[in-house]
């Protein structure tokens, strides 16, 4: 039993059940019933957990109307400001290898041969991009630029990489000519005047080619400094008192006394780029620069990426960490090796070079797998204060020894948390006053709170999509029943159905809508509020989305592709759901394909004063993604994928009632089922154990030893939709349970062996499955993907949820093409 009040956030996918999807042309109050909520708790100590069937009780709340004018947006009031850090600024005069990217689309990193070695991005065709974030051109800015290209294109191949700032779409600044150099790594040097590029912005190469073939590498590129100004000093011209003319003035005439001007140059402080904790976890791929390395998909615990292919020589560098004033004295490392026999070696950790002062060093050989993880602590001396940290790899045998997933430096014990101040930078800014007519009304902003963060949008789209043509729509619940919008201001307001009447309202096929969204050029971030319950962000792209709602404003009806009169049928679109209570329950979010994949998302959520950084979603461009579906899934699934987007076989009419692929699975249910009636079913997760068999068309089972409980034998539909037979009204719990763990088995098309229900690595095997699901974790930022309702069983899922009730420092959704 719980000893302590908790919490439990439910990602509910509302609707389907009135039955079909919710459209523009639904009657609203529908309800739906919570039968049961599932608790796991990572202990091994077999617990039973008896959960009482739920009361329902209906609640009338009376109507509110408020007219379309008058609709009070929900303000936090201002309380305590919290100062997000920065991301970390990096000099545009310093060289930006080229793998270094915040964003791409389009390109792919490999080991380079140039001089240095590390990786080059290649497979550069005409469209694909790469952004830079956050470089400081100076306040004097730059001249010109020098990348380090290679190409081994056909004849008459060529292009040009276009230098935007802030976007794809942005200013061009300077362009690079691109031609064939003799070989894809046959490197050569090539230059371009830069004329415009002043301050801080986001750098995005474009690269433009007449051809549809690919047509550069590059390695890296640096920017140049202008010529410092020439100072010349004028001696004084002395005039003797006894020979100043004199000068009559006619009266029509001014005569402006000489100025004599003081010109000082003005002295520009720099400050440096922020630092990171040596205390908190570094992610190994978080790297500045790599020399050696290639990031890959661990799959340790947590997810994510680690760095592999490590030979001796090879090294990676860790900008600017602060070990604080009394140093550190350990260090633990995450690493896995399946190195031959007799290969071993040696990682070091040394300050400022790959050759400077060494304060640490561990040993590593074999741990029985490249992905066989094994924590390793060392201890540490000599490092204080804020230095670039190079991991550097040393061995006495040529081969790959060790892969890297993240270390934590230790503290002396009893010292304090490091705390960095940023630097002062002594600077006097004029601020011209700014009248404001008595008729301007300023818009409504929420200031920051306690609580609040941003959530930043990346246009990833690669120059398809510009900022204006990309849309949010968000909608939550900022108290309890009552849904609401975000607006660009960050500031949130009732959903009103008579806002489908009031000025800027939205009008398709002949019906209005309210309009509740806003584009990215309006707000390319917008800071979330202390609270939002139950929310689910739509992203489209060309188009805000059409959302009815309802007549008593309790609900709104989202698109549904399988209504030919929605009008959101012709809309490129895709979602992000999450939910938020500062202080009482953690963030948690998931980008999902549980009805349909739009366009590749990404979502990153940030905390820094913990180190949480955990990235979902896909970085594939969206021909990838169609390319591999078209390529992997059985023909059954190829009318899934259409110009708009690929539907999940839960969404699709073809795989249910009288549609072609209805029983597309009954083949291996009834296999399954027929191994259970002659075979005992046994499963054993999370410290409890299932047991029983198969007596006509129902699994007769226990639980630890109690029961009896059934499961029916589902159909295909009920498969893919975590249904009927898997999940309906009047089961048990514990049946329910059970109906999650054969959804996900038959989806992951292992239900014929238990000891792979909980083995990702035997997931999606040949045979009758669910490829669309299986697509998406092949192309899963750390296999991760929601494929179907059930994906969360064994914890495959795209949910990330922060360990504690504090807001993230940010969240930020990459919208890709």
């Amino acid at each position: 039993m719980f000893d302590h009040p908790f919490y439990i956030l439910m990602n509910f996918a509302v609707g389907g059940q009135w039955p079909g999807d919710p459209s523009a042309t639904t009657t609203f109050p529908q309800s739906m019933l919570v039968d049961y909520v599932r608790v796991y708790t990572p202990t091994t100590t077999p617990t039973t957990t008896t959960v009482p069937p739920a009361t329902t009780t209906t609640t009338t709340v009376p109507r509110t109307t408020i007219p379309p004018t008058t609709v009070p947006p929900t303000i936090v009031p201002p309380t305590t400001t919290t100062t997000l850090p920065a991301t970390p600024v990096r000099s545009a005069l310093s060289r930006i290898e080229a793998e270094s990217f915040d964003a791409q689309s389009g390109v792919a990193t490999e080991a380079t041969t140039d001089t240095g070695g590390g990786q080059n991005i290649g497979w550069i065709a005409n469209g694909d991009s790469v952004t830079y974030r956050n470089l400081d051109f100076g306040s004097s800015g730059v001249s010109g630029v020098t990348a380090r290209v290679a190409s081994g294109a056909a004849a008459g191949v060529a292009g040009t990489a276009e230098l935007h700032l802030d976007a794809a779409n942005g200013p061009i600044v300077g362009a690079l000519s691109l031609t064939p150099t003799g070989g894809w790594q046959a490197w050569a040097t090539k230059s371009a005047t830069v004329t415009g590029a002043v301050g801080v912005h986001d750098l995005v190469a474009v690269f433009r080619s007449t051809q549809p073939a690919d047509f550069t590498n590059l390695n890296w590129l640096s920017f140049t400094a202008p010529a410092p100004a020439t100072t010349t000093t004028v001696p004084p011209t002395t005039v003797p008192p006894n020979t100043v003319p004199t000068t009559t003035v006619p009266p029509t005439t001014t005569t402006a006394p000489p100025t004599t001007t003081t010109t000082t140059s003005p002295t520009t402080t720099v400050p440096p780029a922020p630092s990171r904790d040596a205390y908190s976890r570094i992610e190994a791929e978080s790297f500045n620069t790599t020399a050696g390395t290639i990031k890959e998909t661990t799959t340790d615990l947590g997810g994510g990426q680690n760095i592999g292919w490590i030979a001796s020589g090879d090294s990676a560098m860790y900008r600017r960490v602060n070990f604080g004033s009394s140093g550190a004295t350990g260090v633990t490392a995450r690493v896995a090796s399946g190195a031959a026999a007799g290969v071993s070696g040696a990682i070091e950790f040394r300050l400022d070079s790959a050759t400077g002062p060494k304060v640490g060093e561990f040993s590593i050989a074999n741990t029985g797998g490249w992905q066989t993880w094994k924590s390793v602590p060392t201890n540490i001396s000599g490092a204080t204060g804020i230095h670039d940290l190079y991991v550097v790899a040393r061995s006495g045998q040529p081969a790959d020894f060790v892969n890297l997933n993240w270390m934590t430096f230790t503290r002396p014990s009893g010292s304090s948390p490091a705390i960095t101040v940023p630097p002062t930078v002594p600077t006097t800014t004029t601020v011209p006053a700014t009248t404001v007519p008595a008729t301007t009304v300023p818009p409504t902003t929420v200031p920051p709170t306690t609580g609040s963060f941003p959530f930043v949008f990346a246009n990833n789209t690669g120059g398809r999509w510009s900022n204006s043509q990309i849309y949010v729509t968000v909608l939550g619940q900022t108290t309890p029943g009552q849904w609401s919008y975000l607006k660009a201001d960050g500031s949130t307001a009732p959903i009103n159905h008579l806002e489908a009447t009031a000025p800027g309202h939205l009008t398709k096929n002949g019906r209005d809508y309210p309009n509740m969204s806003f584009r990215v050029d309006q707000a390319p971030s917008v800071r979330l509020a202390s609270r939002m319950e139950g929310a689910r962000m739509y992203l489209s792209l060309g188009s805000p989305l059409y959302i009815p709602v309802s007549a008593d404003d309790k609900g709104w009806g989202g698109p549904n592709v399988n209504d030919p009169g929605d009008p959101n049928t012709d809309i490129y679109f895709d979602w992000y759901e999450f939910t938020y209570r500062d202080g009482v329950y953690a963030f948690g979010g998931n980008t999902t394909q549980v009805d349909q994949f739009g366009f590749p998302m990404t979502a990153r959520i940030e905390q820094t004063s913990t180190g949480y950084d955990q990235t979902v979603g896909t970085t594939a461009t969206r021909a990838e993604v169609y390319a591999k579906f078209a390529a992997t899934v059985d023909p059954a699934f190829a009318s899934l994928a259409s110009t708009y987007r690929i539907l999940a076989p839960r969404t699709s009419p073809a795989f249910h009632g009288s549609g072609p692929q209805a029983n597309y699975l009954q083949s291996t249910i009834d296999q399954t089922w027929a191994y259970y009636t002659t075979h005992a079913f046994t499963l054993t997760r999370l410290g409890q154990t299932f047991t029983g068999k198969v007596v006509g068309t129902q699994l007769q089972f226990t639980k630890d030893g109690t029961g009896p409980y059934v499961l029916n034998k589902p159909s295909s539909a009920d498969v893919f939709e975590c249904s009927g037979a898997l999940a309906s009204g009047g089961m048990k719990p514990v049946e329910l349970e059970m109906g999650a763990e054969f959804c996900a088995a038959f989806n992951r098309g292992v239900a014929m062996n238990t000891a792979d229900w909980y083995r990702p690595a035997a997931y999606y095997p040949a045979g009758p499955k669910n490829d669309f699901s299986a697509v998406f974790h092949t192309l899963g930022i750390g296999a991760r993907a929601y494929g179907f309702a059930y994906d969360d069983v064994a914890d495959q899922s795209s949910v990330k949820i922060l360990p504690n009730s504090n807001s993230p420092t940010r969240v930020t959704i990459g919208i890709g093409w």
